[in-house]
C-alpha cells in the first residue's frame, strides 16, 4: 500500500525540488489531502526552493487551497525569502507589499527599489510598474533620501 506522502513511483518525496513538485502536482490535481500539500510546501521552502516559496507567499495571500488560511505576515515572509533568490516575479511582488503595506509596513523607498530591481530583469509587469512610479517620483525620492 502506498503512502499518502508517496508520488506515483511510491518514492517518497526527499530535496526540497521532490516536495515542491509533489505538492505541486497534488495542489493542482486536487489529489492529496491539504495538510500534505502544505507540509511539503513548507518543506521545499524551508530548503530554500525559491519558487515554493513563490508559491507559499501567493497561496497565503489568495489562499485558494483548503489547509491555508489567509496570512499576510507568512506571505511577506516567503515572498520575502524567494525574492533575495533573484525570482523576478517575487521581487515584483514584494515591492508591491511594501507599497501597500500588506504584511509589513507601508515603505515606498523599499517599495520603489524592489520593483526597480524586477524591472531590470525585464519583468515585464514590473516595468508597468515603474511606469506608474514615474508619477510619484518626488514622494519616492523623498522616502529614498535622508
Amino acid at each position: 500500500m502506498r503512502n499518502t506522502s508517496q508520488n506515483t513511483t511510491g518514492h517518497t518525496p526527499q530535496t526540497a525540488d521532490e516536495h515542491y513538485q509533489f505538492a505541486y502536482r497534488a495542489f493542482w490535481e486536487s489529489s492529496g489531502p491539504a495538510e500534505l500539500v502544505r507540509q511539503h510546501l513548507h518543506r521545499a521552502a524551508e530548503q530554500d526552493h525559491a519558487v515554493a516559496q513563490l508559491f507559499l507567499s501567493e497561496t497565503y495571500s489568495l489562499c485558494p487551497f483548503p489547509g491555508f488560511t489567509r496570512d499576510f505576515t507568512q506571505a511577506f515572509y516567503w515572498c520575502e525569502r524567494a525574492a533575495h533568490h533573484g525570482l523576478p516575479q517575487a521581487m515584483h511582488r514584494l515591492g508591491i507589499l511594501y507599497n501597500l503595506g500588506v504584511g509589513v509596513s507601508q515603505d515606498l523607498a523599499q517599495s520603489y527599489q524592489w520593483i526597480l530591481k524586477a524591472a531590470q530583469l525585464q519583468y515585464q509587469p514590473a516595468i508597468e510598474s515603474m511606469n506608474i512610479y514615474g508619477n510619484q517620483h518626488e514622494q519616492i525620492m523623498e522616502a529614498i533620501l535622508p
